[in-house]
């Protein structure tokens, strides 16, 4: 290969065109930098899903859920869990699965939403419930962990991220 020598505007002329290519391959890739850093905030901060409850194709309410983080996940997972002692061992024994979806669900909805359908006054003096025990009045079994594992999906639990290689030892 052949050498050529450039004065220095020219070797700053092909620095900038080279710029220029990695600038449209990072579009053309969809590589942001910090610019998608932001966007990838602002899309977690201001999303927010509508959820209808259906049956027999009848449309019965609809209301919204937002993402929730990873801390949220984990501390409705605590409450949810049912410990034993024996000799100064605590040993989990149970877990209350359905309030554990139900209060994915009552956690997710904005908090508009949780005073009209789930913590509405008129709610708690016609079925006696308030938060996640409407939740389990109200849907049956299935859409309860059909909506949860929706929450868990928009929230990123679920997400197929593009990770690249894993180096091995």
């Amino acid at each position: 290969m052949k050498e050529v020598s450039m004065t220095e505007q020219e070797r700053q002329e092909v620095l900038q065109y080279e710029e220029g290519l990695i600038d449209e391959i990072k579009k053309e890739n969809n590589i942001g930098g910090l610019d998608g850093l932001f966007a990838a905030s602002k899309d977690v901060e201001s999303k927010i899903y509508p959820i209808t409850v259906s049956r027999n194709g009848t449309d019965f309410f609809t209301f919204d859920v937002v993402p929730l983080p990873i801390k949220e996940f984990d501390r409705l997972e605590k409450m949810n869990q049912v410990f034993e002692e024996k000799k100064g061992l605590r040993k989990m024994v149970d877990f209350k699965t359905e309030n554990f979806l139900a209060m994915i669900i009552f956690e997710a909805t904005t908090s508009e939403h949780k005073k009209e359908f789930w913590s509405s006054p008129e709610v708690k003096k016609r079925f006696g419930t308030i938060g996640y025990q409407t939740v389990i009045k109200v849907l049956k079994a299935g859409e309860i962990e059909e909506i949860a594992s929706y929450i868990e999906r928009i929230s990123g639990r679920d997400n197929d991220l593009k990770l690249g290689e894993t180096l091995k030892n």
